[in-house]
Order: structure tokens, then C-alpha cells, then sequence
């Protein structure tokens, strides 16, 4: 079955490591709220990130202290992919 959810996981996931290596996080426990509260703050304030993003062609994300959707988009393109000929293949949906 076709799912977005494993899609914008993906694209969670690389925002979250963007925010990640720009605070550079250190792993220290005692800035761990500091750290925690810097990733957030890059992330509010990050404006079209669109760095391996799924989904659409020219989807980004957008966020801001208000604003925790972030998709420019409806909703990304669901993508499906099946065997075909013995190889793993992406197939458009109808």
C-alpha cells in the first residue's frame, strides 16, 4: 500500500541532521537542553530547506515559530515501487 509516512519520515530525518550539524551538536549531557532548544530554534527559523527532499519536484519546507507543517505542498507525491522483471522499479501511481 501506497504511504506518505515513510516519506516525510525520510525528509524529518535529514532536517533533523541539518539541525543537528549546524548547532553542532556535542553529546555533552549537561547541554543537552541548550542543544535541544538551538535544534529547534534552526529549525523555526529554517526558510526552503529542500536538501533530499521526497516527494514533489520543487517541494521544500518552511518553518517558523508558528508554523510546524513546513510543506509547500499539499501533500508530497506518493511513490510505489514493485518488481518488475525480476528488479525493483519506481512506479508512478494512477
Amino acid at each position: 500500500p501506497e504511504s506518505y509516512i515513510p516519506l516525510t519520515t525520510y525528509d524529518a530525518v535529514n532536517l533533523l541532521a541539518y539541525a543537528m550539524k549546524k548547532v553542532k551538536i556535542t553529546g555533552d549531557p549537561a547541554k543537552l537542553v541548550k542543544e535541544r532548544q538551538a535544534i529547534r530554534d534552526v529549525i523555526e527559523s529554517t526558510d526552503r530547506y529542500d536538501k533530499q527532499l521526497s516527494g514533489r519536484k520543487g517541494a521544500y519546507m518552511s518553518f517558523s515559530p508558528t508554523n510546524h507543517e513546513g510543506w509547500n505542498v499539499d501533500f508530497p507525491i506518493l511513490i510505489r515501487y514493485e518488481k518488475v522483471d525480476g528488479m525493483i522499479k519506481k512506479v508512478p501511481l494512477k
